[in-house]
């Protein structure tokens, strides 16, 4: 084999290899990795029930549940769901990501405020 076979071969697996490794990669993430994450922290039982507003898209072409346990009441949980926000009491995210974001006047509390509940 001549050097110049030899030169369009290399090159054509430079060029290839990459592509492969990106449909790899893609595979890789729809079939292992996204349902992971598309049903992060729930139960069999929580993805498999009906959830309030599914019946707005009766064909959705994706669903994901995703779902953390508490170990508090509901009434204690409350009062914190219902003051995240901008310009409420914070997101109670990483701060970094907020910053990423462009918030960078948040400021996350770290107790219950009164005017939110």
């Amino acid at each position: 084999m001549d050097r110049e076979m030899l030169g369009m071969k290399r090159s054509s697996c430079v060029r290839i290899a990459p592509l492969v490794g990106a449909v790899l990669g893609t595979l890789a993430y729809r079939y292992t990795i996204r349902p992971r994450l598309r049903m992060w922290g729930a139960t069999p039982e929580e993805i498999r029930r009906p959830m309030a507003g599914d019946e707005m898209v009766p064909h959705p072409s994706t669903t994901g549940t995703r779902a953390i346990t508490i170990a508090a009441r509901p009434d204690d949980v409350w009062p914190w769901l219902v003051q995240i926000g901008y310009g409420r009491a914070g997101f109670y995210s990483y701060a970094w990501i907020e910053r990423l974001m462009g918030l960078k006047d948040i400021a996350n509390s770290d107790r219950v405020m009164p005017e939110y509940e």
